[in-house]
């Protein structure tokens, strides 16, 4: 069983069939120079998992999976730091949450036990309401545009303390980054009150008034620490893996259009309709910490990529622009989809044969629960996920 350790839940995520992934791709690696592309990283746990096996190339058109692959593949050298970083960073961390409270003290919203429901939801509609609050001076970008929404004000007032901290001189140019930003991730990821993902925060109803307010009074700290420290402890004494790896925040064609020869492509494109901007945008603007212009109830940046894999007039022509570059390159393609995919598994061979002439061509399924994440009302599916395997003679 493959080890790599587990940051954000993240729907489409290969680490339940992690095995079967690696050992597929493993199986046509022709040596341990040969460079991987992992073309859409995601979640990143399969760029992660060959960390001490071969080179590789995580990328993603989404800025986050760069932070998830640069703390999977990252060569650590912890000896720069002193012994206990982890309270110096606390540290500095509070440090920047009570300059905030007190530029800010007139900004409180408690989650008081014997609240009415009338008061909790008068109370989440002024937290909401800080959209509009005019905010001076102090990093605030989650205070301002998420509060009342996946989290309260007073857990957006520690998000935004964390990633001042590793923006900050001391952190922004070192693997510290990745790890501090991660372990916020991971944080974020079990105190919001929505299902798993962004795209909506849930409404609060007498009915899940009382799981809403477990979330709400959770803390983000010690989770960042407990994160922070699990990851420090995987990655001690494994400085350097030997292997230049890169990560990187690009479209797909653009990397496809640089491949080394002989390489070996990992694609792991979307399946279905929903654009994953929309599902992790809080992540993406963590990441960018722009302050973006946010629409529509769950807070959208207005800027979200729109993949043409998620388009049903559309996904043809992008597996074929996929393939092509592939196949010019001499390089060998492992394609992860499913049968329940936006175009069928018939269509997608049939495209691959005509544009991977005097290729060998296979295929594999294995049976899989495919994770809703809440987005319908079974929380999993039954699918048959398949790899596509084209290789050079």
């Amino acid at each position: 069983m493959i080890e790599i350790p587990h940051i954000i839940k993240y729907m489409g995520s290969k680490r339940n069939i992690l095995d079967f992934v690696v050992s597929s791709i493993e199986e046509v690696t022709q040596n341990e120079n040969q460079r991987l592309y992992d073309i859409f990283g995601g979640s990143a746990v399969v760029s992660g998992a060959f960390r001490n096996k071969q080179p590789v190339t995580c990328n993603d058109i989404q800025s986050y999976t760069s932070v998830l692959a640069g703390t999977y593949l990252n060569n650590y050298n912890w000896e720069l730091f002193p012994d206990n970083i982890i309270d110096i960073i606390t540290e500095k961390i509070e440090e920047r949450v009570q300059r905030f409270r007190s530029k800010y003290e007139n900004l409180k919203f408690v989650y008081k036990k014997n609240l009415s429901f009338e008061e909790i939801i008068k109370l989440e509609k002024n937290q909401q309401n800080l959209l509009n609050q005019p905010f001076n001076g102090l990093d605030h970008l989650f205070a301002k545009n998420y509060s009342g929404t996946y989290w309260s004000y007073e857990q957006c007032v520690w998000i935004d303390a964390i990633s001042s901290v590793a923006r900050s001189e001391e952190y922004k140019d070192t693997f510290l980054y990745n790890i501090i930003m991660s372990s916020l991730m991971f944080a974020m990821a079990y105190t919001t009150q929505s299902t798993g993902h962004y795209a909506q925060y849930r409404d609060v109803t007498k009915s899940n008034l009382s799981d809403i307010l477990l979330y709400r009074n959770k803390q983000i700290l010690p989770l960042f620490k407990q994160k922070f420290l699990s990851l420090q402890e995987f990655y001690s004494g494994e400085n350097n893996s030997g292997f230049n790896h890169q990560f990187l925040t690009s479209n797909y064609l653009t990397v496809l259009q640089n491949l080394e020869p002989n390489s070996i492509v990992y694609a792991d494109p979307p399946y279905q309709f929903v654009h994953y901007s929309r599902f992790y945008h809080a992540l993406e603007t963590l990441i960018k910490y722009d302050y973006p212009y946010v629409e529509h109830k769950g807070r959208y940046r207005n800027d979200r990529h729109q993949s043409p894999f998620c388009i049903k007039t559309k996904v043809k022509k992008a597996f074929t622009n996929m393939f092509e570059p592939i196949f010019e390159s001499n390089s060998t393609l492992v394609l992860s989809y499913s049968d329940t995919g936006m175009i069928s598994l018939d269509d997608l061979i049939s495209l691959a044969k005509a544009c991977f002439r005097n290729y060998i061509i296979s295929f594999k399924e294995i049976d899989y629960k495919h994770s809703t994440m809440g987005r319908q009302k079974d929380k999993s599916r039954d699918v048959k996920e398949a790899l596509l395997i084209c290789q050079p003679v």
